[in-house]
């Protein structure tokens, strides 16, 4: 490809990632607790499209951080993929209470949820407006890490699902209902 068609492509390209950025910032104002991965997923697509037909970056300069399946990757992101993790609940009877979505209003009132020890494994993580929610892989729902105030812990991390032992470590997943208060 000649070195103008090429600045060209590359310039395009740098373009449907500014307004790839801009989208998941309107989507992220407008519902500041909505997961948007779909979102940043379709929105990758197309960078990823444009990008393929351009020929790889030869300088640094050219570089382009590339999302695919939800997960961030290219140059200086890696390590911080979230994968699927173990948290360990903290909270005696009755426990924490799952939610439909990542926030404290939208609860499970069927009074199941982790009670302390009991781990959950998850694989996605949300800022929502009055904590940080965790996703459980059970299907269950989200869990808040810290109730409203932020002044107690209701989880703690533990580490990729892939390092921790659970049964050399002694620890249970949950599975039963209790009255979750939190």
């Amino acid at each position: 490809m000649p070195a103008a068609k090429h600045a060209v492509a590359v310039a395009e390209v740098k373009h449907a990632v500014a307004e790839v950025k801009h989208t998941v910032a309107e989507v992220k104002h407008a519902a500041p607790a909505l997961v948007v991965k779909k979102a940043e997923v379709a929105a990758a697509t197309a960078v990823t499209q444009a990008a393929s037909q351009v020929r790889p970056a030869t300088s640094s300069s050219d570089a382009q951080v590339v999302q695919s399946g939800g997960a961030i990757s290219g140059e200086g992101w890696q390590g911080f993929e979230f994968g699927e993790r173990v948290y360990q609940c903290l909270i005696g009877q009755p426990g924490v209470g799952y939610r439909y979505s990542p926030s404290f209003a939208d609860k499970d009132l069927d009074g199941g949820g982790p009670v302390s020890p009991e781990v959950v494994i998850v694989d996605a993580i949300c800022q929502g407006n009055s904590a940080v929610f965790v996703r459980s892989t059970s299907g269950r729902g989200w869990l808040p890490l810290t109730d409203p105030s932020g002044n107690v812990k209701c989880f703690a991390h533990l580490g990729k699902a892939e390092d921790v032992d659970l049964k050399a470590q002694g620890l249970v997943l949950t599975k039963g209902a209790n009255t979750a208060a939190h």
